[in-house]
């Protein structure tokens, strides 16, 4: 069992409309979402407060699901915020399956985040389901223990 946090599924976040047609990081998004939720893991959606609603894509897979739980973020470490919550109603804290958007930002600081405030949990970045405005560098990544690719 895994949480999966989804990092900034947001509108502000991803191409426009026309542009998402086929959109390969959505779509491995939907198909994490839709593996956690057969699986009954729960689900952490993480919200740039200032980047508008969540996909409605997203909205629509998730709608209905009991283990999934949103919360808001003011920078692009949603680290702390994650733990809060995840505490607070019981989620697991141990092993994290992490996707999204804005990779060397929001993902990278989020996952380094979770190291420093929990360092023996376990993190899956689910490469294919992570897409950065600028491309992905995954050289650049930071190399941390209990952190790996998937």
């Amino acid at each position: 069992m895994y949480t999966l946090i989804l990092n900034d599924p947001q509108i502000f976040c991803l191409p426009t409309d026309e542009d998402l047609v086929g959109y390969a990081p959505l779509l491995a998004m939907e198909r994490e979402i839709k593996i956690a939720m057969e699986t009954n893991c729960e689900i952490v959606v993480v919200k740039y407060l200032e980047m508008g609603p969540i996909h409605p894509r997203v909205r629509q897979l998730l709608a209905g699901y009991k283990r999934v739980l949103m919360v808001g973020k003011d920078q692009w470490n949603g680290a702390r915020e994650i733990l809060k919550t995840c505490r607070e109603f019981g989620f697991s804290t141990g092993n994290f399956r992490i996707c999204g958007f804005y990779t060397h930002r929001c993902v990278q600081s989020t996952v380094r985040g979770l190291k420093v405030l929990m360092p023996e949990c376990r993190i899956a970045v689910v490469k294919d389901a992570c897409d950065d405005y600028e491309g992905n560098r995954w050289s650049t990544f930071p190399k941390l223990p209990g952190v790996f690719f998937v």
